[in-house]
């Protein structure tokens, strides 16, 4: 029960074969973005419809090397967050540097 607003799809009974982390993580890369794009029909707005997101190709393996694949993306995203707090600190530390100094 309930309604969708213009422009959503729901994706339902998805649990059997797709890990819901590994199906964000999917949609997001730029494998399924690029056929979005190429999909999308409008002038304005990019529009996309049932038909032709059904349309998309999507790698579909099993749930459990799905799983794996979500479990390496996390690791890679917290080393990612902290390259980027260290990256962060040493701008700050070049601010304070220059400051200091001019």
């Amino acid at each position: 029960d309930g309604c969708v607003h213009d422009g959503w799809l729901i994706l339902a009974n998805i649990s059997t074969i797709l890990n819901k982390d590994y199906l964000y993580n999917i949609l997001i890369s730029s494998f399924v973005q690029n056929q979005f794009s190429g999909l999308a029909t409008g002038t304005t707005v990019d529009n996309l419809n049932i038909p032709r997101v059904k349309s998309v190709k999507i790698p579909l393996p099993p749930l459990e090397i799905q799983k794996q694949i979500v479990s390496k993306i996390e690791k890679l995203e917290t080393k990612i967050n902290e390259a980027k707090k260290i990256v962060d600190g040493a701008k700050e530390l070049k601010e304070e540097i220059l400051r200091k100094y001019l």
